[in-house]
């Protein structure tokens, strides 16, 4: 009866648990490779590992680079300068990515603005940077009508 109730599944949790038979119909004895490495073994492995040297944090990633203060200021007003377009301090990070930390990139950019060769301009919370128009000549009208002609 408590093989018909183990097959129906009313037996109650616990009271009987079912015995894993090989093709005679006999009980197979479980060996110890299908439970896996026990407490002992994988402190032991973890030992061995240690000593060997395995477990060791991996430092392959190269050490960043990052500028100082004033090469940043340097790099941020030339990049500036050659692309001639408001940038916010996000872009100019965005750009420089992992060179740059943004502490730097707003300290050059405020030093800069103090020394007028960029323009800052405020909308709300955002801050737009370009670089200040009077480092360019002036175009000639003559030119320009000559090229919309």
């Amino acid at each position: 009866m408590d093989e018909e109730a183990e097959k129906s599944g009313s037996a109650k949790k616990g009271e009987l648990k079912a015995k894993k038979r090989g093709k005679d119909g006999k009980p197979k004895e479980e060996s110890k490779a299908s439970k896996g490495p026990t407490k002992k073994e994988i402190a032991e492995k973890k030992k061995k590992e240690e000593q060997k040297g395995g477990n060791k944090p991996k430092d392959d990633k190269p050490k960043l680079d990052i500028m100082d203060i004033a090469t940043t200021k340097k790099t941020v007003e030339e990049y500036m300068l050659r692309h001639n377009r408001p940038y916010s301090i996000q872009d100019i990070l965005n750009c420089y990515q992992s060179t740059m930390r943004k502490k730097q990139c707003e300290e050059a950019l405020v030093e800069l603005v103090a020394e007028k060769s960029v323009t800052l301009k405020e909308y709300g919370k955002a801050k737009v940077f370009l670089i200040n128009q009077d480092r360019f000549p002036e175009v000639d009208t003559t030119l320009l009508d000559e090229l919309d002609e």
